[in-house]
């Protein structure tokens, strides 16, 4: 390589830098509460707390988040995992995924990584949740999506 090495590889992480700055650019994070047995659309409104790359433009997905039982004491190949909710994911009354989300290992979910981030008591209701539910135990569910991703996935959203 000699005389081609460096460049190329400078030009590699310039290249790698710039992949980086545009995955947080295009990607939002937060908070959702999913209260046992209610499901919860994923937009704005819904979230506790959310972070937004400055070109995500609002890509929610709009798919409903619903914890539809925890496992109070949740084993798989010998491993306790403790308290682990079971999560499904719907679009238009059917279901597109389902698992348990538990320590290391999110429930993925098109451009949605839903990880396990608190299981407890709900105190009050967040905004724009269904009048009447129940909110004895809630999920509070960390989700990660990726505008690039959900253009891939929706017509809504173009970048």
């Amino acid at each position: 390589m000699g005389l081609l090495g460096s460049p190329l590889f400078h030009w590699a992480l310039v290249a790698l830098i710039v992949v980086v700055a545009l995955g947080q650019a295009t990607r939002s994070e937060g908070f959702v509460a999913l209260p046992l047995g209610v499901p919860v659309a994923e937009q704005h409104a819904n979230y506790l707390q959310i972070t937004e790359g400055p070109l995500f433009r609002e890509c929610h997905t709009g798919v409903l988040l619903e914890a539809v039982k925890i496992d109070r004491n949740y084993t798989a190949g010998g491993v306790s995992y403790g308290p682990t909710p079971l999560v499904t994911a719907s679009r238009g009354g059917i279901e597109i995924a389902s698992g348990e989300v538990h320590p290391n290992s999110p429930l993925r979910v098109g451009p949605l990584m839903i990880h396990m981030y608190a299981l407890g008591p709900a105190s009050t209701p967040p905004p724009q949740y269904p009048e009447g539910a129940a909110f004895g135990r809630v999920f509070v569910a960390s989700l990660h999506s990726s505008a690039a991703h959900a253009a891939s996935h929706l017509q809504a959203c173009p970048l």
